[in-house]
C-alpha cells in the first residue's frame, strides 16, 4: 500500500511539474499574442495613413492637371 502511495506521489509532483512548464508556455504565448496584435494595429495605422496620403496625392495631381488643361 505504501509503495503504491509513493507511485502516485510522484506521479502527481510530475504531473505538477508539466503543469506548471505549460502554465508558464501559455503564459509567454499570451505575451506573444499580444505583441503581434500591437504590431498588427501599427501596420494597419500606417497602411491607412499611407492610402490617406496617396489619395491626397492623386487629388493634388488630378486638380493641378485640371487647372493646367483650364490655362490651355
Amino acid at each position: 500500500m505504501k509503495a503504491q502511495t509513493n507511485k502516485m506521489d510522484k506521479e502527481l509532483k510530475n504531473l505538477n511539474s508539466l503543469n506548471t512548464a505549460l502554465a508558464e508556455f501559455v503564459a509567454v504565448l499570451f505575451k506573444n499574442e499580444e505583441t503581434l496584435k500591437n504590431n498588427i494595429a501599427k501596420q494597419r495605422a500606417r497602411i491607412s495613413y499611407q492610402t490617406n496620403k496617396i489619395r491626397s496625392f492623386k487629388d493634388a495631381l488630378y486638380q493641378t492637371t485640371q487647372m493646367i488643361q483650364n490655362e490651355v
